[in-house]
C-alpha cells in the first residue's frame, strides 16, 4: 500500500527556500511548472510557491479530490496528466505534484499585464531637453532629435498648449491575482469590478492585457464560491475526460441535530461524494492536530479557509487533511463550518444522463 503525502499548499515554497535539504523533491515540482509555462524563471517559480502558500487552499483541496479519486496507477495516471504521482518510483504518492500542476495551469490565466509609457508636459521643446535630458539647446529640431535618440518622442500638445512628451519604450510590470488584489498592490486602491479596473487604466493611460481576459472577467481564482468553473476548467485544460460538481449541504435543515448530519455526511460519502468543509474570514472556528495544546483558529481576519473532509474519529468530531496534516475540528463548530459535496463524473457517464 502506498504512503500518501498530502496537499499542502505551503510544502513547494518551502522546499524551493531550503532545496539542498530536499534531494530531487523539488525538482520533481519543477519540472511540472516548466511544462506548463515554458520560458519562466525560477525567481518567477519561487513568488508563485509563495502565492500558493498564501491562498492555495482550495488548489490543495481539488488536489487531494484528483488523487483519491483519479489514481489508479502510476502508469494510467501519467497518460492522464503527463507525471507520475509517485515519488521517485518508490511506494509514496505525492499530492503536491497535483497542487503545483493546478496552480501553474491556472497562475498564467490569472497574470495581468500593465503596459504603461512615461508622459511628460513643457512648455517648450528646449525645456524637455533641459528637464529630461540636462542639456542646454538654441534650436528646437536639435533638442527634439535628441530627446527622440534618447527614448522620447513628441506626442502633440495639450488643451493648454503645452508640448506632450512620451517615453518610447513601455514600462511593464505584470502581477498575479484576483482584480481586487491587483488593484491594491498595484495602485494602492479598491476597486470592485474588473471594469473599474480598466477604467483606472484607460484613464492613466495604461493599457491591460491579459492571456484571457474573458475567462478572467468572470470569475477570479480558485475558491468554493467558483470551484465548478475553475476544476473543470483545469480538467478540460488537462484534456482529461472527467468533470466536478460541486453543491452545497445545507446544515441549517438539520436543525442543530449534529448527529443527523453526520449520518448524512456518511451517507453522501457512501454515494461516491467528495465533501469539503470551508470557513468564511473571521471564524472562530478552530480545529487541532497534534494534540488538544495545539489549538489553530482555522480562517484568518481576511481570508477563510477549505480543507478537504476525510471522516469522523471515535469522539465523532470532525476529521480534515489541511497543510497536508490531519486536523481535528470539535464538533461543537459544525455550526460555523460550510459544507460541500462533490462528484467526479466522467464525460460519457454525463452525457448519458443529459440524454435520459
Amino acid at each position: 500500500m502506498e504512503k500518501i503525502i498530502e496537499a499542502d499548499q505551503g510544502r513547494p515554497y518551502k522546499l524551493m527556500k531550503n532545496k539542498f535539504l530536499h534531494g530531487s523533491e523539488y525538482k520533481e515540482l519543477l519540472l511540472i511548472v516548466k511544462k506548463n509555462i515554458p520560458n519562466v524563471t525560477t525567481d518567477e517559480i519561487i513568488k508563485m510557491f509563495k502565492d500558493m502558500s498564501n491562498s492555495g487552499c482550495s488548489s490543495a483541496m481539488l488536489a487531494n479530490i484528483i488523487g483519491r479519486e483519479l489514481f489508479i496507477d502510476d502508469e494510467s495516471f501519467k497518460k492522464m496528466f503527463g507525471f507520475n504521482l509517485s515519488v521517485n518510483g518508490k511506494d509514496i504518492l505525492d499530492y503536491n505534484k497535483i497542487l503545483v500542476d493546478i496552480y501553474s495551469k491556472l497562475y498564467g490565466v490569472m497574470r495581468v499585464k500593465f503596459v504603461e509609457y512615461n508622459t511628460y508636459t513643457f512648455k517648450g521643446i528646449k525645456e524637455a531637453a533641459l528637464s529630461l535630458l540636462g542639456r542646454k539647446y538654441d534650436d528646437d529640431s536639435l533638442a527634439s532629435i535628441d530627446l527622440f535618440n534618447n527614448g522620447i518622442k513628441s506626442d502633440g500638445i495639450d488643451n493648454n498648449g503645452n508640448f506632450i512628451f512620451k517615453a518610447r519604450n513601455p514600462k511593464i510590470t505584470n502581477y498575479v491575482g484576483t482584480y481586487k488584489s491587483i488593484a491594491k498592490e498595484k495602485f494602492g486602491i479598491d476597486v470592485n469590478s474588473l471594469d473599474e479596473l480598466k477604467q483606472i487604466c484607460y484613464n492613466k493611460n495604461i493599457s491591460l492585457e491579459c492571456r484571457d481576459l474573458n475567462i478572467y472577467e468572470k470569475l477570479s481564482g480558485l475558491t468554493p464560491a467558483n470551484f465548478n468553473f475553475w476544476s473543470n476548467y483545469y480538467l478540460e485544460k488537462s484534456n482529461i475526460d472527467f468533470l466536478l460538481n460541486s453543491e452545497d449541504v445545507n446544515i441549517n435543515s438539520f436543525n442543530n441535530n449534529y448527529y443527523k448530519f453526520m449520518e448524512h455526511i456518511d451517507s453522501l460519502v457512501s454515494e461516491g461524494y467528495e465533501i469539503s468543509i470551508g470557513t468564511t474570514p473571521n471564524s472562530p472556528a478552530q480545529m487541532h492536530n497534534k494534540g488538544l495544546f495545539s489549538w489553530s483558529q482555522i480562517s484568518s481576519e481576511n481570508s477563510g479557509h477549505v480543507m478537504i473532509f476525510k471522516g469522523f474519529n471515535k469522539n465523532h468530531d470532525i476529521v480534515v487533511s489541511s497543510y497536508g496534516e490531519d486536523y481535528i475540528i470539535p464538533k461543537e463548530f459544525f455550526t460555523l463550518l460550510v459544507f460541500r459535496k462533490i462528484k467526479v463524473i466522467q464525460k460519457e457517464e454525463l452525457d448519458i444522463q443529459k440524454k435520459v
